[in-house]
């Protein structure tokens, strides 16, 4: 139950972070590469924080272990994607939640086992790792004659431009 606990805090706390990096790409990133990393790691840290994980309230996040920044680029030749950490400008987020650091006083402590004493295991290490990236789309695709539908609009516009529309300023000649 607790490794199943450290994925669900890994897995929000990597999907936290990737959404507080739109800001520090492209040619003008809002962000700089500093305030693009505190942005992350705050943003895992808070998510993180409010998952439980066997005895504990939260599961703990050390950013400076536990966080690791980097860039996934398509590898033609291999055929797929390939992410090199530490690299930027970001576009990958890898989160390790842990119970597996004795003597820290962080919430990060091995899990202490109840019944397993009696065959001489006090206590547990477990782990659990997630990544989140945001990747280049290409499209969608409904094949010919498919019933199916998508929600998405087959056009862009910027916001200032949707909410006039939705709130009918201006001219629909959508």
């Amino acid at each position: 139950l607790t490794k199943t606990q450290l994925q669900i805090a890994a897995d929000g706390a990597a999907l936290a972070g990737c959404l507080e990096l739109p800001d520090g790409l492209g040619p003008q990133p809002v962000n700089t590469l500093a305030e693009t990393s505190d942005n992350v790691a705050a943003a895992a840290s808070a998510v993180a924080g409010v998952n439980k994980n066997g005895d504990r309230s939260g599961t703990y996040l050390n950013t400076t272990s536990d966080l690791q920044l980097g860039q996934a680029v398509w590898n033609a030749d291999a055929g797929m994607w390939v992410t090199t950490w530490g690299v930027s400008p970001y576009n990958a987020v890898r989160v390790s939640a842990r119970r597996d650091s004795a003597g820290s006083t962080g919430g990060d402590q091995p899990l202490k086992m109840m019944f397993a004493p009696v065959i001489g295991v006090d206590q547990l290490s477990i782990s659990s790792t997630a990544t989140a990236a945001l990747l280049p789309g290409v499209g969608f695709k409904i094949a010919s004659g498919s019933s199916a539908t998508i929600d998405v609009l087959p056009i862009a516009l910027d916001v200032p431009t949707w909410e006039n529309l939705m709130n009918g300023v201006g001219s629909d000649n959508y």
